[in-house]
């Protein structure tokens, strides 16, 4: 069943494994999900709106630059969408270091299609929960502002 944020949102994958990448957006697009596959982080950076709600399934082990730094200029760039750490390669170290930096989940490859779509689904209704209670706050704030003094 397609919720109403579901057809709102954009999952983003960033993962040099095009073969990979191909069978997740199945997967995602199977589920009613829409879709963004980016092969490397500089072409998701030139054609990404960051404004559009979702997640982003990001890959650790890219050429160029690994997920850990991906995810360093995501916060830079003031992307707030839930990431999501779909590896190989897992470790210990990697995994505090990304929840550290604020990753919403980390999954091992080979991953079921259960888990990944669980995952997503969490982080994207995260997604909008934050969304909706940043335009309260800033409702909020207007309203305040738009106080005299004496009232204030």
């Amino acid at each position: 069943m397609v919720e109403s944020w579901q057809e709102k949102a954009v999952i983003r994958i960033i993962d040099d494994d095009e073969g990979f990448g191909d069978a997740i957006r199945f997967i995602l697009r199977m589920d009613g999900w829409m879709v963004s596959y980016y092969s490397d982080f500089s072409s998701f950076l030139k054609k990404d709106d960051p404004e559009v709600p979702g997640c982003i399934i990001l890959d650790y082990m890219m050429p160029n630059v690994n997920g850990v730094e991906c995810q360093e200029l995501l916060i830079k760039k003031g992307y707030r969408q839930p990431v999501i750490f779909l590896t190989a390669h897992a470790d210990v170290d990697m995994a505090i270091t990304v929840f550290r930096q604020g990753a919403y989940d980390v999954l091992k490859k080979p991953v079921s299609s259960e888990d990944l779509l669980a995952a997503v689904r969490k982080a994207v209704r995260e997604d909008f929960i934050k969304a909706e209670s940043n335009v309260r706050v800033t409702k909020y704030h207007e309203l305040f502002d738009s106080l005299s003094q004496r009232e204030k």
